[in-house]
């Protein structure tokens, strides 16, 4: 495979951490005999690459180090000397930066294909994110269509693949991921963290769960029936017999299945058209499909997946429209004027503060549990209002990253949960703002924060109309419930969709960004905004006034 070399950063990092030649194997002492699997390929510089630790080297083979982690960790737990096993597993903890850095690499710059097993069966209660990990594969393709399949074990004991925090760290970085039934797997792997799965869910393309929604219940689903219809190779097993494989010690027959999985999946979304069980062809579920309508072109701001590094460093030293509202100083945001001034003050002046983020900063601090709990449950609940949202209008949502203002591209920016599309599949000039308050409330509505949020983002995508749309979780106030805010009662949870139309005002986006872009103006210099002028008070009330007036239209409820 033609990857990546690592970065001379990574390099750099590791030569410090270890100093020795770089010609020397890292790990070098007599080689027990240990039951390890064959080599995947014999390298000419290391003949006998799973032979113990002799040539574990991540400066040369990265990847063959990945497979083999687990088992060095064996053999260096098994040495009898216990100065050299300490210096040997000093070691092994100063490759792992390196190899890190070299799964990053290759996943920023590829499709991710993956797959879980798990040690048990599903059972009616239990969590997924609770449920335990046997093992994990990862197919990484770069676009000219090499690639490297990597295994992850859970149980170090085994001596087999690698550990799955490296597993994690790939999920995180990768360009794209490709699982069937992501959320399962992605449940999984985040281990239940609602903000991680949403995260990861952004970047994700499932087939199968596009296929769900195009098709319902009409076709069969079920992995290896797509893979029959579709003249692939049959899966090998099933995930019953996975389970029955981890209990029964069968590991080699368990990785070739998990492994084999994960190239049917990678066979099947390379297909031009899928044909479903009842006959039909479709490109739905086909990566083609998707990459025959990519909109942005690589490196495009607005191609990023939001919650990504890479997306937090695009918009560093920028006045988004989720802190305008703050910036402002109008009624219902949820932060400071002198949070947000001190946030963008330390982003624009300094470098080593570029990943951070202007919204999770309060009073110099990190938001408090109660507030990053409700974050989290507002991004794990996002993509619910968004398909009830796409359910009740009949349309489909777009979502996208960073869009920069036509005019003031290096100064203010927005990020909208979603874009709706057109019947022919472009973009329309509405736009979707999604909230979820905490549970049994109903919200604030339509503050004015919340309306300088949708008029800036208007602003920076081009769109004229925005939908406010808040999903709600209340409580049947005739089952005991009191149906009010944050009731204690025992009533049945009911869930609302309430939406309101917001269209565009010129006049509005005048006032605001002329007082932004002050604001910004003073956060390169000063991170103490300065104070508001009364007439500047005056004038944004009067615009946000008329706008509510001649702008806003009613709120639809809608019960789900």
């Amino acid at each position: 495979m033609s990857l990546r070399p690592p970065s001379r950063r990574a390099s750099t990092r590791f030569e410090r951490l270890l100093a020795y030649p770089s010609t020397q194997p890292l790990l070098h002492v007599a080689r027990p005999t240990l039951p390890i699997r064959a080599p995947k390929r014999e390298r000419e510089a290391v003949p006998h690459p799973l032979d113990g630790f002799d040539g574990f080297d991540p400066m040369q083979d990265p990847e063959g180090c990945l497979q083999r982690y687990h088992a060095v960790q064996l053999t260096i737990q098994r040495l009898p000397d216990p100065a050299e096993r300490a210096a040997a597993r000093r070691r092994l903890e100063s490759a792992e930066p390196l190899l890190m850095d070299f799964l990053r690499d290759q996943a920023e710059i590829c499709t991710v294909y993956g797959d879980c097993e798990t040690t048990d069966l599903i059972r009616h209660g239990t969590p997924i994110g609770g449920m335990t990990i046997s093992v994990a594969s990862l197919l990484l393709v770069e676009d000219g269509g090499t690639n490297m399949l990597l295994s992850f074990w859970s149980d170090p004991s085994l001596g087999r693949g690698a550990p799955l925090r490296f597993f994690r760290h790939a999920l995180e970085h990768a360009k794209r991921l490709v699982f069937y039934n992501a959320a399962f797997d992605l449940a999984l792997a985040a281990r239940g963290d609602g903000a991680t799965i949403h995260r990861w869910s952004q970047r994700t393309f499932d087939p199968y769960q596009l296929l769900r929604d195009a098709f319902g219940t009409s076709v069969r689903l079920k992995l290896d029936v797509l893979l029959r219809d579709n003249g692939l190779a049959p899966k090998t097993a099933t995930g019953v017999e996975a389970v029955r494989m981890y209990a029964d010690g069968r590991y080699d027959e368990l990785e070739a299945y998990n492994r084999a999985d994960v190239e049917a999946l990678r066979s099947l979304v390379g297909l031009e058209r899928i044909t479903l069980s009842d006959g039909r062809r479709t490109s739905i579920g086909t990566l083609g499909g998707v990459q025959r309508r990519s909109r942005y072109p690589l490196g495009d701001p607005r191609s990023l997946v939001q919650g990504t590094p890479a997306w937090k460093r695009a918009r560093a030293g920028l006045l988004t429209a989720s802190v305008a509202g703050a910036a402002l100083g109008v009624a219902g945001a949820f932060r400071s004027r002198d949070a947000v001034a001190a946030a963008l003050h330390a982003q624009l002046r300094g470098p080593a503060r570029a990943d951070e983020d202007v919204e999770e900063e309060e009073g110099g601090t990190k938001v408090d549990a109660e507030r990053r709990e409700a974050m989290q449950r507002g991004r794990a609940l996002e993509p619910v209002a968004r398909r009830e949202y796409e359910r009740l209008r009949g349309v489909r949502v777009e979502e996208s990253g960073l869009h920069l203002h036509p005019r003031h591209p290096t100064a203010l920016a927005a990020s909208p949960d979603g874009i709706v599309l057109r019947t022919d599949g472009e973009l329309s000039d509405l736009l979707v703002e999604l909230k979820v308050p905490r549970a049994r409330s109903r919200g604030p509505g339509l503050t004015d924060a919340y309306l300088c949020q949708l008029q800036l983002t208007m602003a920076c995508t081009g769109t004229r109309r925005a939908d406010l749309v808040v999903l709600r979780e209340l409580r049947d106030e005739g089952n005991g419930g009191d149906g009010g805010d944050g009731g204690d009662g025992d009533g049945q949870a009911t869930r609302q969709l309430a939406i309101t139309r917001v269209e565009r005002d010129d006049a509005l986006l005048d006032v605001m960004e002329r007082q932004l872009l002050a604001f910004h103006a003073e956060a390169h210099v000063d991170d103490e905004p300065f104070p508001l002028e009364p007439v500047d008070v005056a004038q944004l009330r009067l615009a946000l006034r008329d706008a509510r007036a001649e702008r806003v239209g009613e709120e639809r409820v809608h019960d789900l």
